[in-house]
């Protein structure tokens, strides 16, 4: 199955450490050349060379308002693409998604499906690496991941 993703779940996925659960995830992973170019940090260069990621250019953006190039230019390569699925975080950007008929999918729901296929052991490293690296994730929003993934309450 081939996926589209932004800037964001690359960020979130390489900093808890399961960037690879993507490609065993889905056989390809398309990026538009703006989530690429947003991915500046030499760290994030460094894994767009996984053989799973793939940049394509975008024939036509779609005028979606309130949201980032590379989120606008996701969406329009999921559409384009006609490929269903897309790695999103911010909530505006998954409001245009749906209204695009999309089916947007969080970096969180990615670590439980890596979990739920046993690519990963536990998602509890990924979430406390992510939060460790500056990820913003509430405590309601922590505790739920690790209650769906069967690992609550925390010893």
């Amino acid at each position: 199955m081939k996926v589209v993703c932004d800037t964001s779940s690359i960020i979130k996925l390489r900093k808890g450490g399961v960037i690879d659960c993507l490609g065993q995830l889905f056989e390809v992973v398309l990026i538009p050349q703006a989530v690429k170019e947003e991915c500046t940090r030499p760290e994030t260069k460094a894994v767009l060379k996984k053989p799973f990621f793939q940049v394509h250019t975008v024939s036509r953006t779609l005028p979606l308002s309130g949201i980032h190039i590379g989120e606008q230019e996701a969406i329009s390569l999921a559409v384009e693409q006609n490929l269903p699925v897309i790695l999103l975080d911010d909530e505006k950007a998954i409001k245009r998604a749906l209204e695009q008929k999309l089916l947007p999918i969080r970096s969180l729901r990615i670590l439980l499906y890596a979990k739920q296929q046993g690519l990963i052991p536990s998602v509890k490293p990924a979430l406390d690496a992510m939060i460790s690296q500056g990820e913003g994730i509430q405590e309601d929003v922590y505790d739920k991941v690790l209650k769906s993934a069967g690992e609550y309450p925390v010893a």
